[in-house]
């Protein structure tokens, strides 16, 4: 949306606002303007209704009965990985057991350096993202 849209917009949303504290109840030439004085009314009409003061502590207790559902689906995800994996290693083992002699032969020729730099890189990236909630939750 560009500005002069914006623009546009606003200007409608005037005149809806202008047209409705007038009380005209002659539909205006543009069903933009109109459809801005609807919402106009339907917001000035609606109904504001207070919160019970227990609301925070409802939607806790909701929150940490969802949180406890979850563990079922956690423990189900889990096993279901834990199966996956197995039966992977099932699959490849008579494969990876006759590449692994070659695999052996060839590990003083790998880039050790360049390893283990992304190796801390990766483990400094996962201790940072452990700490930063701690940091932000105790941010105003």
């Amino acid at each position: 949306m560009t500005n002069d849209h914006r623009n546009d917009e606003q200007l409608r949303q005037t005149a809806a606002e202008r047209i409705e504290r007038e009380g005209a109840s002659i539909r205006n030439s543009s069903g933009a303007v109109d459809a801005y004085r609807f919402i106009h009314r339907m917001v000035r009409s609606a109904p504001m209704h207070r919160l019970p003061d227990t609301f925070a502590a409802q939607v806790s207790r909701i929150a940490e009965a969802r949180n406890d559902s979850g563990r079922l689906e956690d423990w189900i995800v889990v096993i279901a990985l834990i199966c996956a994996s197995a039966a992977a290693i099932a699959f490849a083992g008579p494969i990876v057991s006759h590449a692994l002699p070659a695999m052996v032969n060839s590990l003083p020729d790998l880039p050790w350096p360049m390893l283990l730099g992304s190796l801390l890189v990766f483990a400094l990236v996962a201790f940072a993202d452990r700490l930063l909630p701690l940091t932000n939750a105790s941010a105003p």
